[in-house]
């Protein structure tokens, strides 16, 4: 099971707090932007390429930009099958995550989809201070 679905957070509300404090604690190495990544398993090099790709996902949030967060919005590995979508919120990953898990999108799938390292370390502080706050 993943997080409840956190893609609308009014400001001063426990859900900004927590985002605010899992963002703090999960710092961005080597001065680069925050971005979270999901794999995507499941995706057949022969089959799609990266601009179909990234359109199918790119409807959930926007996606990076290379020279600001040092790594591209699309990246299709031939050898696993598979590719790394990288978002520049956590809103727009998690959303993209929950809608296309499963599916079949661009020809490809079904998608199976795991968030990156840094996503799960960022959920792991987000779910650890949300425990932390009083009840509502």
């Amino acid at each position: 099971g993943g997080l409840a679905n956190v893609t609308t957070i009014a400001p001063g509300t426990p859900a900004a707090s927590a985002l605010a404090s899992a963002t703090a604690k999960v710092n961005v190495k080597g001065g680069r932007g925050h971005f979270f990544g999901l794999w995507v398993g499941n995706v057949h090099a022969h089959m799609v390429d990266e601009a179909a790709l990234r359109r199918e996902f790119e409807q959930y949030g926007e996606l990076c930009v290379s020279k600001v967060h040092g790594v591209p919005p699309v990246n299709i590995l031939p050898d696993s099958s598979s590719a790394f979508v990288n978002f520049c919120t956590y809103e727009a990953a998690d959303t993209a995550r929950h809608a296309l898990q499963g599916r079949t999108v661009a020809g490809v799938g079904p998608l199976k989809i795991n968030p990156s390292d840094y996503m799960q370390l960022y959920e792991e502080e987000l779910r650890a201070h949300q425990a932390s706050l009083p009840p509502p």
